[in-house]
Formats: C-alpha cells, sequence, structure tokens
C-alpha cells in the first residue's frame, strides 16, 4: 500500500537463504513486495562457500 509503513524486527544473520515473496500491484507505481517466507539453507561445515546437498 502507498505511504504504508512496516517494521521488520532484526532477523539472525543467514549465510545462505531463499526468499519468496508476492509482487502486489506489480508494473505500477504502487508496487510493493510481500515477503511471504524465508528458507534457510544449510552449509556443508567443512567447506563454509558450499550448500549441503
Amino acid at each position: 500500500m502507498p505511504n504504508e509503513v512496516r517494521w521488520v524486527h532484526e532477523e539472525p544473520q543467514v549465510r545462505h537463504a531463499f526468499s519468496l515473496c508476492q509482487i502486489v500491484d506489480a508494473g505500477t507505481a504502487d508496487q510493493w513486495y510481500d515477503l511471504l517466507g524465508v528458507v534457510r539453507v544449510p552449509v556443508d561445515r567443512l567447506a563454509a562457500d558450499k550448500l549441503r546437498d
């Protein structure tokens, strides 16, 4: 919604995650995003730069 302020509580820092957002009023001047969910992806403990299978 236009001029809407939404406070987001600070989340713990996540190394890797996927977020799913819905675009509301896409293609208009009032376009905004609604965060639907976040899925954390575990990393390989032996190699922090790689994701686990």
